[in-house]
């Protein structure tokens, strides 16, 4: 059994759907939608610049960790060179002496790298932190001036 069509295309004793008469945004209710409350732009404004911020700071974390590692890197290929230059050296060595004084370079060179090399990834953890940081430092203290009122 078939169902007829109507002129319009339907089916045949098919309701067509009501209209809703919900409020749209509450401009039917009277308002302007979210834009005309109080304080809504400045809270778009807020969210859009915390966003950025927040966005900064990732840029900055990235740069920093690409720069970290870079410098690692550089550093194990530097270990690298010095270990096979002492394995050379250990191999041409004729005497437990000459043996003994290539490790105690060998370390030395090591310590003094550490040492070196620690200093300046320690200095590179500060800045990243600092960049890192500097991106939010203004909407925290934008927040905290709108927000944190003076004790009159």
């Amino acid at each position: 059994m078939g169902t007829t069509k109507s002129k319009r295309g339907g089916a045949a004793g098919r309701k067509p759907a009501p209209k809703s008469t919900a409020p749209n945004n509450g401009e039917a209710a009277g308002g302007g939608g979210p834009a005309s409350l109080p304080g809504y732009q400045e809270a778009v404004r807020f969210n859009q610049d915390a966003v950025e911020a927040v966005l900064r700071v990732g840029t900055a974390v990235a740069e920093g960790w690409r720069d970290t590692n870079l410098r690692l890197i550089a550093l194990a290929q530097e270990t690298i060179e010095d270990s096979l230059s002492a394995t050379q050296a250990l191999s041409g060595a004729k005497s437990l002496r000459d043996v003994i004084d290539c490790q105690a370079r060998l370390v030395q060179g090591g310590l003094d790298r550490f040492v070196r090399e620690g200093s300046k990834l320690s200095e590179m953890g500060t800045k990243v932190a600092e960049e890192a940081f500097a991106p939010i430092s203004g909407s925290v203290s934008a927040v905290m001036s709108r927000w944190v009122k003076p004790a009159a």
